[in-house]
C-alpha cells in the first residue's frame, strides 16, 4: 500500500498533472511499458484474502494467489511462481517463472527453460531475467553473469559469488546488464563496449528500464574519495 501510493503520488505534482490511486496493496510488482495495468500483491494480514491484483484505470482485480514476478511490457501477461495468467486464460508450468517478455509470447523459469508457444528450450543455466524482445535471457552459469540469445557468454571473468546470490537484469534489447551481488551489496553494469562495469553505489538493482539506461533500487552511493 505505501510502495504504491508513493510511486504514484509523484503523479499528483501540478507539473505532472496526474491523478493519485490508491491501492490495497502491499507490493507493487510491475507495471507496463504505458503505465496503463499494474500488478500489486494484497497480504492476508491486510485483506483477510492473499493474492496478486492486476489494475487499470477501469477497475482492480484480483486475478491469482501467487505474487507476481513479471508483467509483460504490454500488460497482457502475468507471471508468478510456476503460473502465468493471460487474458486468455491460466497457464501451468514444472518450475518457478521469473520473466516475460513484452508480448508475453515468452517466459523463462527460475531452472532455465524457456517456454515459446512451439515448445520449450533447456538453456542450461539459472535464468534470472528475459528481454523485452524476448531474444535474450540473463543469469547465472558456474558462478558467473550469464547472457543468451541462441548462444551464450560470461558477463567478465570473475565470479560475482559463490551459488546464485545475484539477480540481473537485462534491457529491452540486450544490450545492456545490471546486476546485483546480493552477498556483498554490489552492483555492476556490463555492455559490450566497456565489459563489467562498477556502479557507483553499494546497494541492490530491482528493475531496469527498457533502454537500459535507468535502473530502480537501493542502495548506498559511492563520493570520489570511496566513501558513502
Amino acid at each position: 500500500m505505501i510502495r504504491l501510493a508513493l510511486i504514484l503520488s509523484l503523479l499528483t505534482a501540478p507539473a505532472f498533472g496526474g491523478t493519485f490511486y490508491p491501492l490495497d496493496a502491499r507490493y507493487v510488482d510491475g507495471i507496463s511499458a504505458d503505465g496503463s495495468v499494474a500488478v500489486a500483491y494484497r497480504t492476508a494480514e491486510s485483506s483477510g484474502e492473499a493474492g496478486t491484483l492486476l489494475w487499470t484505470r477501469q477497475r482492480t482485480t484480483q486475478i491469482a494467489s501467487f505474487q507476481a514476478s513479471d508483467i509483460s511490457a504490454d500488460g497482457s501477461t502475468v507471471v508468478g511462481g510456476d503460473t502465468a495468467w493471460t487474458v486468455d486464460g491460466v497457464r501451468s508450468y514444472s518450475s518457478p517463472l521469473v520473466g516475460v517478455s513484452g508480448d508475453g509470447s515468452k517466459v523463462v523459469s527460475r531452472d532455465g527453460t524457456l517456454f515459446t508457444a512451439t515448445g520449450q528450450t533447456e538453456l542450461g543455466f539459472t535464468a534470472t531475467d528475459i528481454s523485452a524482445d524476448g531474444n535474450w535471457v540473463v543469469g547465472e552459469k558456474d558462478g558467473l553473469p550469464y547472457l543468451w540469445n541462441g548462444a551464450g557468454k560470461f558477463l567478465g571473468d570473475q565470479p560475482v559469488t559463490e551459488g546464485l546470490t545475484f539477480d540481473a537484469y537485462v534491457s529491452a534489447d540486450g544490450s545492456i546488464v545490471h546486476i546485483t551481488d546480493y552477498r556483498h551489496d554490489n552492483a555492476v553494469r556490463w555492455q559490450e563496449e566497456t565489459g563489467v562495469v562498477a556502479a557507483p553505489y553499494f546497494g541492490r538493482f530491482r528493475g531496469v528500464s527498457s533502454n537500459g539506461l535507468f535502473a530502480v533500487g537501493e542502495g548506498r552511493v559511492i563520493d570520489d574519495q570511496g566513501e558513502t
